[in-house]
């Protein structure tokens, strides 16, 4: 029964825990927004009394927008899927050490056991960080190059219909 009541308050805890990290997660989502939606308008204004083209403007900052939320779509995908995998090697890892727990005879066995898991779970979450560390370098890599085309598209477009609004952009 003890046990019983220390998972309940593991789980108690690490409910807690999961809320607070998205309460973090969305007030930096919401802040990373609020940051471009003033750059962007920056970049408008600057844009329009350079003598850019309203409509060209716009058509810019739709297209940055758009990039924008392919980068975060991105981002969410790859994290989902690797935090997909990290769970199921966790859950693996979890299985079969519940399975030696139950084949095991005596406690010393069974602390041995508990050891063993506890390494090969922090393990798994090293692993996991570096495949998520490499995968988010080569997503901002491959993100880094479509910014700088759109940034030379645009400039390009602007040196067509307002040379003078060039400079800005």
């Amino acid at each position: 029964e003890a046990s019983g009541e220390l998972a309940a308050a593991f789980m108690k805890d690490k409910a807690q825990l999961d809320k607070a990290r998205k309460a973090k997660k969305a007030a930096a989502k919401a802040k990373l927004e609020e940051r471009r939606k003033k750059m962007k308008d920056k970049h408008k204004k600057q844009l329009l009394d350079a003598g850019a083209p309203e409509q060209v403007v716009e058509k810019q900052a739709k297209e940055l927008d758009d990039l924008a939320a392919l980068e975060d779509k991105q981002l969410q995908q790859q994290e989902a899927v690797m935090k997909k995998k990290e769970a199921a090697a966790l859950a693996k890892a979890e299985k079969e050490a519940k399975e030696k727990m139950d084949a095991a005879a005596d406690e010393e066995t069974r602390a041995a056991v508990t050891a063993q898991y506890q390494k090969d779970v922090a393990a798994q979450k090293a692993k996991h960080a570096a495949g998520r560390k490499a995968q988010r370098s080569k997503l901002n890599e491959r993100l880094a190059k479509r910014k700088a085309a759109m940034a030379n598209k645009h400039k390009q477009e602007l040196e067509e219909k307002a040379p003078q609004a060039a400079v800005v952009a």
